[in-house]
């Protein structure tokens, strides 16, 4: 009689006699099988408690559905039943292992094969006695597929019974699993919606815990993206926060030819977010790899990007050379978001300038692009985009001192023909008034759209707390075009309301000062007989003590042109306490007039002070940032407006020169330039 002999710690096999006396088994040799012996299989499972002690479980001496037994001599191991296995002529010359890896393999294109999840759990139920980890994790793959694709249900799987076993079994066996098996298996139980805090999440996490510093690139590339998705637990949160400092090691020593664009793209946005230092590596890849055509690749480089400056407020340090590269990198991937917008969401576009908004804020000056933003205004009145969305993009685009004439258009449209969509939109409004009075061709429509918004929920005002609403910032933006709203200086100039905001809140310096010049307004103009109680405006002198003018090369430039610095003055305060960069003073013919200070000790050149011959004419001229005024039309912030207005009604002649136009011009074209400004002023140069 043939015998199997499996010889380990006292266990022995003689024929149909099994006995197990110890709780683990060591296979040493070949099977060997005649055709009159039954085969009996087992298979060990693993077992968490004390020393990892391996449990026997005896499956059958007639396994079912795809594997039995055959009592033929050169068929003595696990088959696939004849419909299922193809025929193979070497078949019959494979080792027993060979045999069971191609079993194997056939199982598993049987699982990949299935379409539905009743199919997945029958080839479940039916060959979970020789499942290993392997097609279980293919088993919870191809649930994973079919409810990204939208064809099945993640709740009603959590109720079946077949699920909560692979489960189980998953759990018992993770401890045996490999890194990028462990991966892949919080991957799916994450897609499939298993709850963060269950027992076989929280132990893959804890595994992978331990086995952070094993993950390569891609591995953590791919953790980083599931964790986000997830619920944060603390140990999730820990593992996030741990896995920039573990990119900055792996990135140096790994090199970075094998990740695709896409991998690459989530590598750059964890470097970004973490502020590792070393990401210029990162950039130089994505550079080296030449131009990025797609869209939906080139929105994820730029959110990155742009989330160097945006998430600490600060730029993350790298060398000149890297930042070089970003820039490009950046310009370009704004480019191809462009050229592709038409297959975005208005949510996404709305991400996208959220994030732009953030980094420009933070003095991240690259993240302002004009064509983008045309493309974007032009895109969502195309699409007859809603009114709330509407008012959400021209807040950030306002943010970043763009004004887009084409939305501005649009809400004053749908403001006259939709009033009651308008008076009830769940959204800001305040923006859309700066935007509507800051329009080149503001018109009578453009009163009637913003009388409209002045009906909406936000701007009533609430008798117990009027303060909580911008009253000052609107009313000085309806005030610059010529728009009194009564309701609001109503309030803004009653004693018992500046007294209740001073008991609660500290009269900042902002504040301060738009009191002053909301009052210059009301006192100047004398258009109405409202005035701010004396006792709550600030000093007139303190805005403006030892304030330079604005830095640039303005100053140098009158120079050259007027022939002598005694020919203006710059930083100089007028009788009615209006700032302005500099003075020039023209005699009857239009000539430059020298001007002597009359008093050798002053803080600031007021008007007063300086000694001006009667019957001049003087001109004022504006100095203007960037920051202070709308592109790409160079269009003054409000308040530049009302020192316009301010100024005008005191006699003199304004002229604004933006910065952001004599920035880009060489140094004779500036001088031609600011020559032809003062000329049509009357200037003689």
């Amino acid at each position: 009689m043939a015998s199997i002999s499996l010889i380990r710690n006292g266990i022995s096999m003689i024929g149909k006699n099994i006995s197990v006396q110890r709780a683990s088994l060591f296979y040493t040799g070949n099977i060997l099988c005649t055709n009159r012996l039954p085969v009996v299989y087992y298979t060990a499972r693993h077992n968490s408690g004390g020393h990892n002690p391996l449990a026997f479980k005896k499956l059958s001496s007639q396994p079912k559905s795809i594997i039995k037994a055959s009592e033929n001599d050169d068929e003595n191991v696990l088959q696939v039943l004849e419909e299922e296995a193809p025929e193979s002529p070497d078949r019959e010359y494979m080792l027993p292992s060979q045999r069971r890896k191609e079993y194997s393999d056939l199982l598993i294109k049987r699982i990949v094969a299935s379409d539905n999840i009743k199919d997945l759990l029958d080839i479940y139920q039916k060959h979970s006695d020789v499942m290993d980890d392997r097609h279980l994790l293919k088993v919870l793959q191809g649930f994973n597929a079919l409810v990204a694709k939208g064809y099945e249900d993640c709740s009603s799987l959590h109720e079946n019974e077949l699920f909560h076993d692979i489960c189980l079994r998953l759990y018992k066996s993770s401890r045996r699993m490999d890194v990028s098996e462990l991966v892949y298996l919080l991957q799916y139980l994450c897609r499939l919606q298993v709850p963060a805090k269950s027992k076989l999440v929280q132990a893959v996490l804890q595994l992978l815990r331990h086995s952070l510093n094993d993950l390569d690139l891609r591995l953590i590339v791919q953790l980083e993206f599931i964790l986000k998705k997830l619920p944060l637990t603390p140990l999730s949160e820990g593992m996030l926060m741990a896995i920039p400092p573990i990119m900055e090691n792996v990135l140096s020593q790994e090199p970075l030819d094998s990740l695709s664009m896409k991998q690459l793209s989530q590598a750059l946005s964890i470097c970004a977010s973490g502020g590792v230092r070393n990401m210029g590596l990162i950039l130089q890849e994505i550079y080296k790899r030449g131009n990025i055509r797609s869209g939906n690749l080139a929105m994820t480089f730029m959110w990155s990007l742009v989330d160097m400056y945006s998430h600490s407020g600060k730029p993350v340090p790298l060398s000149k050379d890297d930042t070089f590269t970003r820039e490009v990198l950046l310009k370009e991937c704004m480019d191809v978001f462009a050229k592709n917008l038409e297959m975005f969401r208005i949510n996404q576009i709305e991400t996208v300038l959220g994030k732009l908004c953030k980094a420009y804020k933070n003095q991240d000056s690259h993240s302002y692009n004009e064509y983008l933003f045309n493309l974007i205004s032009k895109t969502v009145v195309e699409r007859k985009v809603e009114f709330t969305k509407i008012a959400h993009i021209i807040r950030r685009l306002l943010k970043m001192n763009f004004l887009s004439e084409h939305l501005v258009s649009y809400v004053v449209s749908l403001a006259t023909k939709y009033p009651e969509e308008v008076i009830h939109a769940q959204c800001p409004v305040s923006p859309l008034i700066s935007a509507i009075v800051a329009a080149p061709d503001f018109d009578v429509t453009h009163i009637d759209a913003i009388k409209v918004i002045l009906k909406h929920h936000s701007l009533n005002i609430d008798p117990a707390e009027p303060f909580r609403l911008p009253i000052l910032h609107v009313t000085l933006d309806l005030l610059s075009v010529g728009f009194y709203h009564e309701p609001f200086l109503d309030v803004l100039t009653s004693e018992e309301y500046l007294s209740q905001y001073m008991e609660k809140y500290t009269l900042g310096y902002v504040t301060s000062k738009q009191l002053l010049q909301l009052n210059q307004v009301l006192t100047v103009l004398e258009k109405t007989h409202y005035r701010i109680p004396e006792k709550f405006l600030m000093d007139p002198v303190t805005p403006w003590k030892d304030l330079p003018p604005a830095e640039s090369a303005l100053c140098g430039k009158l120079q050259q042109l007027l022939g002598d610095q005694d020919f203006f003055v710059s930083g100089v305060v007028t009788e009615n306490d209006i700032y302005f960069d500099h003075l020039i003073v023209l005699d009857d013919d239009g000539y430059p007039v020298k001007i002597a200070h009359m008093s050798v000790s002053q803080e600031t050149n007021r008007i007063c002070d300086l000694s001006i011959p009667m019957h001049t004419k003087r001109i004022a001229i504006l100095d203007i940032r960037p920051s202070d005024s709308y592109g790409p039309k160079n269009l003054m912030k409000r308040y530049l407006r009302l020192d316009q207005q301010l100024l005008e009604a005191s006699g003199y002649i304004v002229i604004p020169i933006f910065q952001s136009v004599i920035g880009h011009l060489t140094a004779d074209e500036k001088n031609l330039y600011i020559k032809s400004l003062l000329e049509k002023s009357g200037v003689i140069v």
